[in-house]
């Protein structure tokens, strides 16, 4: 009687590929289900690696099958052997460099969980005819396709929609917002492997990410119940939460340290200013663009930037802040100059404690994207700080 494995290895090399993507797509539809319903650290972390193994390993086996067997018949010379070979080094180079940033946390060019897959069905396009000598119909074969590819994202689908289902079934948007908050709290996995940036899908599959992450989903979950919320950064101190209207007013969330708690704009400034020391500039991301909040939060300087050429305005000149704070380089999102060649902004005062590690009391100018040697900082007391650069000098 022939093994499990024997039979394994006897398959076509269409199915090879195709049976382990079918189990793990199922599998990873599975724990993404159990992620919304028992948040348990496992379950999230193997969630998490069966995103990987379905999403990035299997992919990059096709890929290495399909262009280092695709060229070959039988009884093919050494050259046409290297050849192939070759041709399956270069092709798997450029995948892998496709598919190593969202790896590492970095923005990628397209979705993973809609574009990876694609390697496995053309694997097993290419070797339906020798795969259709089996008991596998094609027809059989895109039907399982189908279900690996779908899978994954009903169940975040179903995931998303619980979510909401159960918000809804609450009195009031307090308690509403109070719950969601604590949900996606209670899903994210803290990691920068994989991590899901903006894409909320990506988060609703992994969980992946950190403040940010939690923030995005956060605002996307009170859209689909209706309430109005905003994404809000702490560019400088590296943290990200949310601001809700509840009644006319801005309330702040922050599923990230306090779930499902409420609190006003002061109180999460205070609790910010007693871990790190200080807020310097807070904006809020409204559609495209961006407005600055940090007087909300902080007391702050005005500070007042001039560019000039040659002695004269320099409008649309881009000008980015930019300082270390716990060891990294954090910039503030561009400003432009208006026609007389200024822009303002407010900051708070920099006085950094030893929880905010290697900071610099001060932002660095740049303009255009080259450094101008000048800095600026705050002291919160309300004071016009001008600072006036001329490039030609």
């Amino acid at each position: 009687m022939r093994r499990p494995i024997d039979r394994f290895r006897a398959l076509p090399s269409a199915l090879k590929i195709l049976l382990p993507y079918v189990c793990l797509s199922l599998a990873l539809s599975l724990f993404i289900l159990l992620r919304f319903w028992a948040p348990l650290d496992f379950i999230k972390k193997i969630n998490l690696a069966l995103y990987f193994l379905t999403y990035y390993v299997l992919p990059a086996s096709a890929v290495f099958w399909f262009f280092r067997f695709l060229p070959l018949r039988k009884g093919a010379r050494r050259r046409q052997i290297v050849k192939s070979f070759s041709v399956t080094m270069v092709a798997w180079f450029f995948y892998l460099l496709l598919i190593l940033p969202p790896v590492y946390g970095l923005p990628s060019l397209v979705p993973d969980y809609a574009f990876f897959w694609i390697p496995v069905p053309l694997m097993v396009l290419v070797y339906a005819k020798k795969a259709t000598k089996t008991v596998w119909s094609r027809k059989t074969m895109a039907a399982a396709l189908m279900v690996a590819v779908l899978m994954p994202n009903l169940a975040a689908f179903a995931g998303l929609n619980g979510e909401l289902y159960a918000a809804s079934s609450i009195a009031g948007d307090s308690e509403r917002v109070s719950y969601i908050a604590q949900r996606v709290r209670d899903a994210e996995l803290a990691t920068w492997f994989l991590r899901a940036q903006n894409d909320f899908w990506k988060f609703l599959m992994t969980g992946s990410g950190q403040c940010g992450e939690m923030s995005t989903a956060t605002v996307s979950y009170l859209a689909g119940l209706g309430i109005e919320a905003r994404k809000v950064d702490l560019r400088g101190e590296n943290h990200g939460f949310v601001e809700v209207k509840l009644n006319g007013s801005w309330w702040v969330v922050d599923p990230g340290y306090s779930g499902g708690e409420i609190l006003t704009r002061l109180e999460r400034a205070d609790r910010r200013v007693n871990e790190v020391g200080a807020i310097s500039y807070v904006i809020a991301y409204v559609d495209s663009s961006f407005v600055e909040l940090t007087r909300e939060y902080a007391p702050t300087d005005a500070v007042i930037i001039r560019v000039l050429r040659e002695g004269e305005p320099f409008a649309d000149a881009q000008i980015v802040l930019t300082h270390r704070f716990q060891g990294s380089d954090w910039s503030l999102p561009p400003l432009y100059t208006d026609g007389n060649g200024t822009v303002v902004l407010h900051l708070g005062a920099l006085n950094y404690n030893s929880t905010a590690g290697e900071a610099e009391p001060f932002y660095r100018i740049y303009v255009n994207g080259q450094s101008t040697g000048q800095n600026v900082t705050s002291t919160g007391t309300g004071v016009v700080q001008r600072v006036e650069i001329d490039l030609a000098g």
